[in-house]
């Protein structure tokens, strides 16, 4: 590394090495503290001299054209260079928020941390969990919130063209080709999961069967139909624990 005798200058104006705020950066110096700046010699001060102070992590820039002790000590002088808050905010958000949150902003002067919401519109939900599945209706993934009508938790219904859910059967074409979904809870006008995990009372067959839309109401069932103009149509997975992953297939057979 080479050693220098004196201070380096650089005495073009016009092309300064360090521009800090329309500022040419004329010296560099680390200080422990605000006393330890202060106090140097006056022959090195200058216009434009940078100062990193260690007590604070912080970079300062000195304005004033004066070196004179009651200028150089006086903090109004020193610039903080860089910016330690959020741009355009009257404050900053309070620690480090928990597990999973996320920051959000009004847009115009706050931000918070917030739980993650999940996203929700006005007749479509994508709902995740954070709780062990325990009791039926206990669900994951995309529902719909359309429909009038009182149902069944756990019964697979198709949405019947007419503005209501109407019992699923693999008995014919006309209970069988349509959108597919499960209740989600016994109410009326209960979410209906289209897409995602379910628990149930009962799911047949065992883990890692598929199933299939049954020819009894709302049912499913791990042995594929075989009547004369019965519908076979894949809807899901058997996940076990009486779990399963609800998925309905867009193509489907009718028995001859």
């Amino acid at each position: 590394m080479p050693l220098y005798s004196d201070v380096l200058q650089n005495t073009n104006s016009n092309a300064p090495c360090l521009n800090i705020t329309d500022l040419q950066v004329n010296g560099f110096g680390i200080f422990a503290d605000t006393a330890a700046r202060d106090a140097l010699n006056a022959t090195i001060r200058t216009e434009g001299y940078l100062a990193c102070m260690n007590d604070s992590d912080k970079v300062y820039i000195y304005t004033s054209s004066s070196i004179a002790d009651v200028d150089w000590t006086n903090t109004a002088n020193w610039q903080l260079t860089g910016v330690d808050t959020l741009i355009g905010l009257t404050d900053t958000p309070a620690g480090y928020g928990t597990s999973g949150q996320v920051l959000t902003t009004n847009g115009t002067d706050a931000a918070a941390w917030e739980d993650a919401p999940s996203p929700v519109g006005v007749d479509l939900a994508l709902n995740t969990r954070t709780n062990a599945y325990s009791v039926a209706g206990d669900h994951e993934g995309t529902v719909l919130s359309i429909g009038t009508l009182g149902l069944t938790v756990g019964t697979v219904y198709m949405w019947d063209g007419s503005g209501e859910w109407a019992d699923a059967n693999a008995g014919a074409v006309a209970t069988a080709d349509g959108l597919m979904g499960v209740s989600t809870a016994t109410a009326t006008a209960p979410d209906v999961l289209v897409s995602g995990i379910i628990q149930l009372a009962s799911v047949p067959g065992s883990a890692g069967d598929v199933l299939y839309l049954d020819t009894t109401n709302g049912l499913l069932t791990a042995t594929a139909p075989s009547g004369s103009t019965e519908i076979v149509r894949v809807m899901g997975h058997n996940l076990g624990g009486n779990r399963i992953y609800f998925n309905p297939s867009q193509d489907w057979l009718e028995i001859v």
